[in-house]
């Protein structure tokens, strides 16, 4: 087993049985800023391709654009005259 496996293995544990993240690192005598990159790591190979839905998007524009900024870093842009409904959707993606 490599380590990415391995450390993959210990996230998913505490993730799994909602584990003291600190407590679960100190018993097992990995260093907690290791555990957290690699946490960090798994939960972003965890957005993938497959978490992606369907939008369909307003057939005119005008050429300037509006910018939607998620908590996650995602970046979406789309026409300032997009219907309300079409930007409800992308908000509650």
């Amino acid at each position: 087993m490599d380590k990415k496996e391995e450390m993959y293995q210990h996230v998913q544990e505490c993730i799994k049985n909602n584990l003291n993240q600190q407590a679960y690192c100190v018993e097992r005598g990995i260093n907690i800023a290791r555990f957290y990159y690699w946490k960090k790591k798994y939960l972003q190979e965890q957005i993938n391709d497959s978490s992606f839905i369907t939008v369909s998007a307003p057939s005119q524009s005008t050429g300037r654009q509006l910018e939607l900024l998620f908590p996650n870093g995602l970046r979406l842009y789309c026409g300032y005259d997009a219907p309300a409904g079409f930007l409800k959707e992308l908000i509650n993606l």
